[in-house]
């Protein structure tokens, strides 16, 4: 059961346990039990419960086995059970083969039901992208793209049945045009609102939205508002920016005032982080010329240079949907003249203290 807890650990963190140590390093921490000591017992009146929980503490399990810290981000709690409990002291604690196959078996239905999931969901979100604009962001395109002045029947044909906003709007430009000046199409008297799930929706568009986006900015969307993606939350419109790598809208947010460290609420990562993660050189470029800091960290102790370093790398690191190995260089290559990189080798994060969250 131990080996199958190991191989099990190595799918979970593409990691080789104790990376780094030797193979008699590696057998002593393994072989390290509790030994009854009746010496203690003549002399102090320690039992065996006093003593084997004695040995626990200050020979936990935590520190004699491979380090669970390393598994992936979104790995099932249950599963991550399963391998410790693989590794237990105690013969009576582990799981039976039957058991540890059926645990495997239930969470590669789970996984393959959660992907048929996200991909049906994927598929919705790009149908309903390509239909996003709304009449009245329609209307204020038109407009935009209408040489002034412009004619009457334009507001007929866009705008039928909004006589009041239609009538407003030609107030503007007669106001305009009175003083000699360029209207301003007023988005409120369009009855366009702000919304801050879809300004979220358009950065997550790989291009072509920031149109969209600016007027959504005009009128009041929170710029910071954020929702979950890919099993963290807090994602901000700049993160996701960052993952369909929409430099136009990450430009656009900088400009407005967007959070540039920014943190997710579950894994604490960064605007730069999440570029690092999805291999978007151009979108590294933007946030450390904006002044985003290099030097924070995730909750599992990673930087941006680690993230881009592990994937340029080693192409199996790569999230579907993300810039090639190529990108990851070019990330690296951004990242490096503004990152300590003496702490960092494939298999160990940079160390705490290195970088901050705060």
């Amino acid at each position: 059961m131990f080996s199958m807890g190991v191989t099990c650990f190595e799918i979970t963190t593409r990691c080789f346990p104790f990376a780094g140590l030797s193979q008699p390093e590696i057998v002593k921490k393994l072989s390290e039990a509790f030994e009854f000591d009746q010496d203690l017992q003549n002399e102090f009146g320690m039992g065996f419960e006093q003593q084997s929980t004695r040995w626990a503490k200050k020979n936990p399990l935590a520190a004699r086995r491979p380090d669970l810290s390393l598994v992936e981000p979104g790995c099932p709690k249950p599963l991550v059970y399963l391998m410790k409990n693989c590794w237990a002291d105690a013969p009576t604690e582990l799981p039976s083969l039957d058991a540890f196959i059926d645990t495997l078996s239930t969470y590669e239905r789970e996984v393959l039901a959660e992907t048929e999931r996200k991909q049906v969901a994927e598929k919705q979100h790009k149908g309903s992208a390509a239909m996003a604009t709304s009449q009245e962001e329609y209307f204020a395109d038109t407009l935009a793209k209408t040489p002034w002045p412009r004619p009457l029947p334009i507001y007929d044909t866009l705008r039928k049945g909004h006589a009041e906003a239609r009538a407003k709007q030609l107030a503007i430009e007669s106001a305009a045009k009175a003083a000699g000046t360029q209207p301003q199409i007023d988005l409120g008297i369009l009855g366009v609102q702000p919304d801050a799930e879809r300004l979220w929706n358009l950065a997550h568009l790989s291009k072509g939205s920031t149109d969209q986006m600016r007027r959504q900015l005009d009128i009041g969307a929170p710029i910071d508002w954020s929702k979950g993606f890919d099993s963290d939350s807090g994602y901000t419109s700049l993160h996701i920016a960052c993952v369909s790598g929409n430099e136009g809208a990450a430009r656009l947010l900088l400009s407005r005032g967007a959070q540039i460290d920014a943190e997710t609420f579950t894994f604490h990562r960064t605007p730069l982080i999440i570029a690092a993660i999805r291999g978007r050189p151009a979108l590294v470029r933007v946030l450390l010329a904006a002044g985003a800091n290099p030097a924070r960290i995730d909750d599992h102790n990673c930087d941006a240079m680690y993230y881009a370093k592990q994937r340029g790398t080693d192409a199996n690191w790569i999230p579907p949907g993300s810039g090639s190995v190529e990108d990851y260089k070019e990330c690296m290559a951004l990242l490096a003249p503004v990152t300590d990189s003496t702490h960092r080798t494939l298999g160990h994060p940079p160390t705490v203290g290195k970088g901050s969250r705060r």
